[in-house]
């Protein structure tokens, strides 16, 4: 169901944005994000538990990983750019690991985690902007360089903020 609905998600937006225009694509993702932040806002949060993940689960997240480059590869040379870039997108590292925190930290701690997700994906917009304002004005690698500096700066901000304090798993 996820799989599908990503897919009609991404298909709907690449309708919307006839053309490859950064500023449709920046306000169609700012304004899904402030509804994933205001939607999951309310979620519970917990400590996480001393756990230590076995190596299946990094196997299992590569393997999910690297289908999507490939997937993304194949389709980009079989159906064009654009069908390459629809099956780049898809958050197959997000799943697993929503679900391997699910497994091993519970439900409460998953939550807490999706609860701040929207914000930090901000991180990536940052990255494209930056990457998108510079790429056409100096070498890529620096344009790459600035990029990530942004998005570093602005994850710093985002770690130093004051975050809410965790409420038990059974309130």
């Amino acid at each position: 169901v996820a799989i599908v609905g990503w897919l009609v998600a991404a298909l709907i937006i690449r309708t919307l944005s006839n053309r490859a225009n950064i500023f449709v694509s920046v306000a169609i993702a700012a304004v899904g994000i402030l509804a994933a932040h205001f939607l999951f806002k309310g979620f519970r949060s917990a400590e996480p538990k001393k756990v230590k993940p076995p190596i299946s689960i990094y196997v299992v997240r590569f393997l999910a990983a690297g289908s999507v480059v490939a997937g993304a590869v194949l389709a980009a040379r079989l159906l064009g750019p654009l069908w390459g870039g629809v099956f780049s997108g898809f958050p197959a590292s997000y799943l697993t690991s929503l679900y391997f925190l699910n497994k091993s930290q519970g439900c409460a701690f998953t939550e807490g985690f999706v609860k701040r997700l929207p914000l930090s994906i901000v991180s990536s917009i940052v990255f494209i902007i930056l990457l998108h304002a510079t790429l056409t004005h100096m070498p890529a690698f620096f344009s790459f360089v600035i990029g990530m500096f942004g998005a570093l700066i602005y994850t710093y901000f985002l770690l130093t903020i004051k975050k809410p304090t965790a409420k038990p798993a059974h309130a």
